[in-house]
């Protein structure tokens, strides 16, 4: 599920918006999430889709928007939890499980197959995939928290 630091690059500069404390309301051009005030962006270099990626001493967060987003049909660990929701009024699937490499670290992803909200999603090929790579299990809601607050701009 989570092999994505090889497709990143590209330093792009972002806007904030203050939310509660310590957290920040991000501009990512085609949508905003909130995200903690620690996470800072990290250059990265894309191949073929509109990538971000953010890292803090206890975890990492990137996306890919593209037509090669990974869809989350399995992962590298063991699953924790898999589950489809409704976030900012997309489909989506959020997917939790432990690192194949290092089982006490956690890896959550977030995957929008139609966030254009397309009647007809097979006419938008972009997808959206966040994930996360976090330190324990006791950041989970913090993932959660960050993959509810997606919206998108063309609402």
């Amino acid at each position: 599920m989570m092999r994505w630091s090889a497709a990143f690059g590209g330093l792009l500069l972002f806007s904030c918006a203050t939310t509660e404390a310590g957290w920040t309301r991000v501009d990512l051009v085609p949508f905003t999430m909130v995200m903690p005030d620690d996470l800072k962006e990290v250059p990265v270099k894309p191949i073929d889709s509109y990538v971000r990626h953010f890292e803090c001493p206890t975890m990492t967060l990137g996306f890919d928007w593209g037509q090669w987003s990974d869809p989350l049909t399995s992962s590298d660990g063991p699953e924790i939890s898999r589950e489809a929701v409704m976030v900012g009024g997309r489909n989506a699937v959020v997917v939790v499980s432990r690192s194949k490499e290092s089982p006490s670290r956690i890896e959550a992803a977030i995957h929008f197959p139609n966030p254009s909200n397309s009647p007809k999603p097979e006419s938008d090929d972009a997808k959206l995939t966040i994930y996360m790579e976090l330190n324990s299990e006791s950041s989970i809601p913090i993932a959660r928290k960050i993959f509810n607050s997606v919206r998108f701009k063309k609402d």
